[in-house]
């Protein structure tokens, strides 16, 4: 039988004995969302939680990893900012990464590429996320194609920090975006179209007849 990957094993303990699960399970989970790409909110909400009430085993390393893997993922990034203590919270690296989350939350891109540049030395674990910029710029990228159907090149090029035209390009490809001239197509979706709003209101008689026996007055 194949050894278990560790998503699997992870959730096994999840399901059947949640109480049990090693730390250095969940640590090398983290390890292996980092490398590999991947994303498990409940592995980490699982570690963060064993941190809380064992606080001699707490690593600041892998508090900071899924920190910066839910920046993608705001709603998450505040949940686990929920099971730190303040001192965590005051301190390297999670004070720079909680600037960094309100930046992406406030859609401040360019000022948010800036502090990694000037405040990424605070955030040494930083260095081992191959997939880093990739993760941030697919999820500005659901912001402005949540937004717009036609956008200037340059607002794009601002939010994303492309490093080169080749990379730029590459990217649209990718999302489907086209370059026409200046400004950038994005294809319609569920949240970038008009959408009528139409109001109606249902009375019945009986609601109605109050009214109208003081209009006879």
């Amino acid at each position: 039988m194949a050894a278990q990957t560790l998503q699997a094993q992870t959730e096994h303990y999840m399901a059947n004995d949640r109480c049990h699960i090693p730390i250095e399970l969940l640590e090398a989970f983290v390890d292996e969302q980092v490398t590999a790409g991947t994303y498990h909110m409940k592995a980490n909400l699982a570690l963060l939680k064993i941190y809380q009430f064992n606080p001699s085993a707490r690593n600041l390393d892998f508090i900071a990893k899924i920190l910066i893997k839910a920046l993608s993922h705001p709603s998450d990034f505040v949940s686990y900012m929920y099971l730190l203590p303040e001192s965590v919270q005051c301190a390297e690296p999670v004070s720079t990464l909680s600037s960094l989350s309100t930046l992406l939350e406030a859609c401040k891109f360019s000022q948010f590429w800036e502090q990694v540049r000037t405040q990424g030395p605070n955030i040494p674990v930083l260095k081992s996320f191959p997939n880093f910029h990739k993760d941030v710029q697919s999820h500005i990228a659901g912001v402005i194609a949540s937004t717009y159907q036609n956008v200037p090149c340059s607002v794009v090029v601002d939010c994303m920090q492309f490093s080169n035209d080749s990379e730029r390009d590459t990217f649209l490809k990718t999302k489907g975006w086209t370059l026409n001239g200046d400004n950038i197509t994005i294809p319609a979706n569920a949240e970038n179209i008009d959408k009528v709003v139409q109001f109606k209101e249902k009375m019945s008689f009986p609601q109605l007849a109050p009214m109208l026996s003081q209009l006879t007055y």
